[in-house]
């Protein structure tokens, strides 16, 4: 195949290189492939580029854990953990003078005193309630509870 027609160039192609190199692609899929590799000096290095880089993958050894590693690694990430919206604010904030809100929040606040809406006068009322006419209201009420019970 020519280089115009190189796998590199579309998703597809890379995905089935990637594939080629991690050993999970299908036996009739891997010779096409093949032949492409014979005839494409790019897609041949990244081929090997990744090839190199399963191998080192599969001889690297994790190192082996030290006494007191996780607790000390857990006690590191609590004391640093702070929420990453907190973080994102205080980056945002960094950058913003505030002096020139507050002239702007102090001419807000005198034009919200002065164009404020008249508050509207309570009533006074018109007369104050008297315990007698309290009474004689309960007496009344009284009078109709007991008119209802003998009526039925």
């Amino acid at each position: 195949m020519a280089t115009d027609e190189c796998r590199l160039r579309t998703e597809e192609g890379v995905e089935a290189l990637l594939e080629y190199c991690a050993g999970r692609l299908h036996a009739a899929d891997a010779v096409v492939l093949e032949s492409h590799l014979a005839g494409c000096a790019p897609c041949r290095e990244f081929a090997a580029a990744q090839q190199t880089v399963w191998q080192s993958l599969d001889a690297w050894e994790p190192a082996i854990e030290t006494q007191g590693f996780q607790s000390r690694l857990n006690a590191r990430l609590a004391e640093d953990s702070t929420p990453a919206w907190k973080d994102r604010l205080r980056a945002w904030s960094s950058g913003i003078s505030w002096k020139p809100a507050i002239p702007m929040a102090a001419a807000f606040a005198l034009w919200a005193a002065i164009s404020a809406p008249p508050r509207p006068e309570i009533p006074a009322q018109a007369e104050q309630v008297r315990p007698e006419a309290v009474e004689r209201m309960l007496e009344d009420v009284d009078m109709l509870d007991q008119l209802k019970l003998n009526a039925q």
